[in-house]
């Protein structure tokens, strides 16, 4: 025929600039007719026999295209035969083929019982049963959304458990919803127990209506317990996410608390847990007690709590970045027995609404060293407020440094040789008898800027 079988790039080339055929990659196949589209250059009869040459080369097999082309018929069939809003198409075969590391709780292989979602209460025995089936493998627990599941007591967690929904808030489409009102006394919703590699995420919570609980709760030695874009809300007088003994290397990311006693509590034997974009509102007590070492919260906000938006106590090297406060009852933040805190780009606006003269809006520090103020605003405090940030840290070896401050209030401080590199524009105001050597002070007698030096005697600074 004087055509030969293409075998690569080269010969492919070598016949369309001979114009004889144009070899599409498409389709496997050659077409009369060169790139000019002169379709008079070849006899079809030839490259007709051609093609076969090439099928057979192939083994009869289909060229990719013709395969992708069939299962796109394939699907499109199946979906007009199927309505998937009301049909789960093999959804428990899935499951078992998977051994059980994949369990969806309205389809969980045998002998495992199906929940209902229905807004009735399960039956809790065969809840606990699917989390104790891959209680030794781990695997992921996935609640469809568009369901509401009724828990009446406490789900155990155990090492390498996702709990998985979808989405988060009942205003926004169809998610998952876990109810936990009916839990009592000093129940928590979930529980944790020395257990690591756990991820909740994706689902909307109610926890207690009436309980003292935390709702989800870690005891003993936890490690990689990660929280990831949930809603908790809940009227607990514990805590709503609590850390109890310890937690390690852990991260929590776009959550919620609301209405619990304190929102986000993380033990003093705690290391190395990360808040992003976290909120906490209408708390009974505190928005965040953290009381860990280098811990970090980022872009985080606490409003309108009854007390503190975050208390940092017994706290070793903690960070808030970015965060804020609003209209809590008390001051934005408490540091209280606390060292090397950094609170850099913190906005707090209308805090101490309480409305205490001494009370401050922005922050108050008792017995604390080392800490670090860079950036950080007190807009809008309550008109009754006297003050944006307290002191009654009396340690002579204690430290603060503010940077860049822009407070609504003055400072008012009792810090013993504190150097201050803020004093020219916020100076403490306090008894000039009770200030230490080398501090720059407001004596409250006269209201007079002054220095008491380190002979401890005390100067008047006069500005001209």
């Amino acid at each position: 025929m004087g055509l030969k079988l293409p075998r690569g790039p080269e010969e492919r080339v070598d016949l369309l600039e001979n114009g004889q055929v144009k070899w599409t990659e498409d389709t496997g196949k050659l077409i009369i007719g060169g790139p000019d589209g002169n379709n008079e250059m070849a006899n079809q009869k030839a490259v007709d026999s051609l093609n076969i040459e090439i099928d057979n080369a192939r083994g009869g097999l289909p060229s990719l295209q013709d395969r992708l082309d069939a299962v796109d018929l394939s699907l499109a069939d199946k979906a007009s035969q199927t309505d998937l809003n009301t049909t789960n198409i093999n959804v428990t075969q899935i499951s078992n083929r998977m051994n059980g590391h994949f369990i969806n709780v309205l389809y969980p292989p045998a002998p495992l019982a199906a929940l209902n979602g229905n807004g009735q209460p399960e039956n809790m025995a065969n809840v606990q049963a699917i989390f104790d089936s891959i209680k030794n493998t781990g695997g992921i627990i996935f609640f469809p959304g568009n369901k509401r599941y009724v828990f009446t007591s406490t789900i155990t967690l155990y090492d390498g458990i996702t709990v998985l929904g979808v989405g988060k808030n009942p205003t926004n489409g169809y998610p998952t919803i876990l109810d936990f009102k009916a839990i009592t006394g000093t129940d928590s919703c979930f529980y944790m127990n020395g257990a690591s590699d756990i991820t909740l995420k994706d689902f909307y919570m109610y926890g207690t209506t009436t309980g003292s609980g935390n709702d989800i709760q870690m005891v003993g030695y936890c490690r990689r317990i990660n929280i990831e874009n949930i809603i908790l809300n809940t009227k607990t007088t514990g805590y709503g996410i609590g850390v109890v003994s310890s937690l390690i290397t852990s991260f929590w990311k776009n959550v919620l608390v609301t209405g619990a006693g304190t929102g986000f509590f993380i033990g003093t034997a705690s290391t190395s847990v990360s808040l992003y974009n976290c909120y906490a509102n209408y708390c009974t007590q505190y928005g965040y007690n953290i009381e860990g070492t280098y811990c970090s919260l980022h872009s985080c906000a606490s409003d309108y709590n009854n007390l503190y938006g975050y208390v940092l106590q017994n706290a070793n090297q903690v960070g808030l970045y970015s965060c804020g406060a609003e209209s809590n009852v008390r001051e934005g933040i408490l540091i209280l027995n606390a060292t090397g805190i950094d609170v850099m780009s913190f906005r707090s606006h209308a805090n101490n609404t309480g409305a205490s003269t001494f009370y401050p809006s922005f922050m108050d520090i008792q017995n604390s060293n080392k800490i670090l103020l860079s950036n950080c605003q007190d807009s809008s405090p309550n008109a009754s407020t006297t003050y944006s940030l307290t002191s009654t840290t009396t340690n002579s070896g204690s430290s603060i440094v503010i940077l860049n401050p822009n407070f609504g209030k003055a400072i008012h401080s009792r810090l013993l040789n504190v150097p201050r590199i803020d004093g020219s524009v916020y100076p403490g105001v306090i008894d000039g008898a009770n200030v230490g050597n080398n501090s720059l002070f407001i004596d409250s007698a006269d209201n007079a800027l002054k220095f008491k030096n380190s002979a401890g005697v005390v100067k008047t600074i006069t500005v001209t």
